[in-house]
């Protein structure tokens, strides 16, 4: 009995130890990639506003146009600049985002700005209406997918440049455009 409780505590701490790197990294790169599928899925739109490249982009997307007409300059940050925290990523992409009363990012989880899942503090009854973030134009993410997207945007883009192995996987068969992306040198 008392062999096999120590057989038992050793493997317990066997378990309890590091992953080796290589394995880690591993994980990591899978992770990395699920969170690129739905970075540029079509159910999330990801891409729309902030670029394929994270760079932003243009403003030519339904959220970016304001209520009168006018088109806000950018339809979404450039992730590349970006100095947010893990924690403020997952927060922005959960409860999304207002300023001056325009939506500037839709929140993407289904519980946010509840008391499940309060957003910087608060919930919707502490804000008026017409200042919540609007919700995802397809469908919501769950909070691992969220926590994907944060994988992928840290990895590729988060003070970093497009690489071309990025944009390789980014693009899978649709290859010039990383061809043209690299010829004009742009970084």
């Amino acid at each position: 009995m008392r062999i096999a409780k120590t057989i038992l505590l050793v493997a317990l701490g066997l378990l309890a130890l590091p992953m080796p790197l290589a394995a880690q990294q591993a994980i990591d790169e899978v992770r990395i990639e699920k969170g690129q599928s739905l970075y540029k899925s079509r159910d999330y739109e990801c891409d729309s506003c902030h670029g394929w490249a994270g760079r932003g982009k243009p403003a030519d997307h339904p959220y970016s146009t304001l209520n009168d007409g006018t088109k806000l300059e950018y339809g979404g940050n450039a992730l590349v600049a970006s100095t947010m925290t893990r924690d403020e990523m997952v927060m922005m992409i959960s409860c999304g985002r207002i300023s001056s009363g325009v939506n500037i990012m839709p929140m993407y989880r289904g519980d946010a700005w509840t008391t499940a899942y309060p957003c910087w503090g608060k919930v919707a009854a502490d804000i008026p209406e017409n200042q919540r973030p609007l919700r995802a134009p397809q469908r919501m993410l769950s909070p691992t997918d969220i926590e994907l997207v944060v994988d992928y945007v840290q990895a590729v883009y988060q003070g970093k440049d497009m690489t071309w192995d990025w944009c390789r996987k980014y693009f899978d068969d649709f290859l010039r455009i990383c061809e043209v992306w690299a010829e004009r040198g742009i970084q």
